[in-house]
């Protein structure tokens, strides 16, 4: 069943049942390779664990989707996160970009990731690279 036919069932089942407005905006977490280029040459670091990596995003995944609910334009966005992490586990270096260039959309989303903390490296002095691609699908609303 395509994602637009699901919506549409659900939709008449709500006013069947009489349920009143709804809005649902879905961010599927992707880990995909991405064809949005780095401003930054980032292949001189060392990669995180991908699963550190998408535990701490996708802990705060509610927060990357309030920047799409405000900012995503109701438009299916692929952005990609890329980051260095210090010793003591801070964002140094973020860089988002999304598909369609939203300004606002990437810098709230680097907020957001500029503020999340990592696995402390405390015998290392070394940075390490980190990149990641968040989906957002439109949100849907539907009335009765």
């Amino acid at each position: 069943m395509m994602l637009k036919e699901f919506f549409s069932s659900l939709v008449k089942v709500m006013n069947k049942e009489k349920i009143g407005l709804v809005h649902m905006s879905f961010l599927i977490f992707s880990c995909s390779n991405n064809p949005i280029k780095s401003k930054t040459n980032f292949s001189n670091y060392p990669k995180m664990n991908s699963q550190n990596v998408r535990y701490i995003i996708s802990s705060n995944l509610q927060n990357f989707k309030g920047c799409y609910d405000r900012e995503g334009e109701d438009k299916r966005q692929f952005v990609t996160l890329e980051f260095l992490v210090d010793p003591k586990g801070n964002v140094r270096r973020p860089e988002v970009s999304a598909n369609t260039k939203l300004r606002k959309l990437e810098d709230c989303i680097k907020i957001i990731l500029s503020g999340l903390t990592f696995e402390k490296m405390p015998h290392s002095k070394e940075f390490r690279y980190a990149k990641q691609t968040l989906t957002f699908v439109p949100s849907f609303r539907g009335e009765n």
